[in-house]
């Protein structure tokens, strides 16, 4: 992927989900993007969101300030040079992490790899197409 930011590293990554004759392989990311900027035009919601929106009575969200949410997918950057591993709030919900399909309970805090080309990237379960997906370099 080369030298550029983790979240540039993110965005070349090939994110696509098992092909099935329900699900034909697409690239999740661009579709699911123009979805979120046609609500956001309507509705007024935020493309990128801070934890808290979504959490307001998790005390641990409002204290979350390195990560963010795309519809149901949280991201979690490195935003220091030279960091390979970074530590990640999960609200309350089941979240599957999109590198390995683990799946995590919140709330928790756990600790993650993250080199550059690794972006810590976690999907609510309850979000069906979510489930499928994971990250490949």
């Amino acid at each position: 992927i080369g030298t550029g930011s983790g979240y540039h590293a993110a965005l070349c990554a090939e994110i696509v989900a098992p092909k099935d004759s329900e699900n034909p392989g697409h690239v999740y990311t661009i579709e699911r993007h123009l979805e979120l900027a046609e609500r956001a035009m309507r509705e007024g919601d935020p493309m990128l969101t801070p934890l808290v929106i979504r959490f307001p009575d998790d005390d641990k969200a409002a204290l979350v300030d390195d990560e963010y949410l795309v519809g149901d997918l949280l991201v979690a950057p490195v935003l220091e040079r030279g960091k390979v591993e970074r530590l990640v709030y999960l609200p309350r919900g089941r979240w599957i992490d999109l590198w390995n399909g683990m799946e995590i309970n919140g709330p928790t805090t756990i600790s993650v790899e993250a080199p550059l080309e690794k972006l810590p990237l976690f999907a609510n379960a309850r979000n069906e197409r979510l489930r499928k997906i994971r990250v490949k370099i």
